[in-house]
């Protein structure tokens, strides 16, 4: 499995902003929205299980994404939600959330969401939000 590169949102965020104020003439530029670093998943994983609950294990899986994805199924009819999914995965496999040019360094400046998670610490996992609702059925 490649790995990937999450991006911490205040860079997206940045990200857009300067997107937003290209000329309507560009050349066609693709700009790579990712962090500054490849992360394997399961160092990802373990580093979330270690800031949130270090009762928790985190078993690397060689399994195919389907299988991984069918495997969470009850977790998402129980919560109502979709809490992986399989087409997620498949891009992390093959290696299309990673940066065409890890030497850019408009890349290079970003904060890594490892860093962020250790910064945050013992607030995250605090509170359950459902993507569902939050991006379908957003509160007025």
């Amino acid at each position: 499995m490649a790995g990937f590169q999450p991006i911490y949102v205040q860079d997206m965020v940045k990200l857009i902003i300067n997107v937003g104020h290209l000329s309507p003439t560009t050349t066609g530029e693709e700009l790579d929205a990712v962090g500054p670093r490849p992360i394997p998943a399961l160092e990802l994983f373990r580093t979330l299980r270690d800031q949130t609950n270090p009762y928790c294990f985190v078993v690397p899986s060689y399994l195919p994404t389907w299988m991984i994805g069918n495997m969470t199924k009850p977790l998402d009819w129980y919560t109502g939600d979709v809490l992986l999914d399989t087409e997620d995965l498949n891009l992390m496999y093959d290696g299309l959330t990673v940066a065409d040019d890890p030497e850019d360094t408009g890349i290079q400046g970003r904060k890594c969401v490892l860093d962020w998670m250790e910064e945050m610490g013992s607030e995250l996992g605090k509170e359950y939000v459902h993507s569902v609702n939050r991006y379908y059925y957003p509160r007025e």
